[in-house]
């Protein structure tokens, strides 16, 4: 559950792990593709819709380098 007034994101995980997000965190993990612009495009309208400011795309660089070192995320190449 998204709940924006109190910066939380809810949580992600599996079984054994759960994690709890930020709100621009959660928006970026939900808009997460095989294109990092479209990322950047797709998140930024949301924090947009939602009255949150806009991230740059070294904004999003380090946000996703978060999220892959504390183990939400992995990037893989198919």
């Amino acid at each position: 559950m998204i709940d924006i007034k109190n910066n939380s994101g809810g949580t992600v995980g599996n079984k054994t792990d759960s994690f709890k997000l930020g709100i621009k965190e959660r928006i970026i993990y939900d808009n997460l593709n095989q294109e990092i612009s479209t990322v950047l495009v797709k998140s930024n309208l949301e924090f947009k819709k939602n009255n949150i400011q806009e991230i740059t795309l070294n904004e999003l660089i380090d946000n996703l380098h978060i999220l892959w070192r504390r183990g939400i995320i992995d990037f893989s190449y198919l």
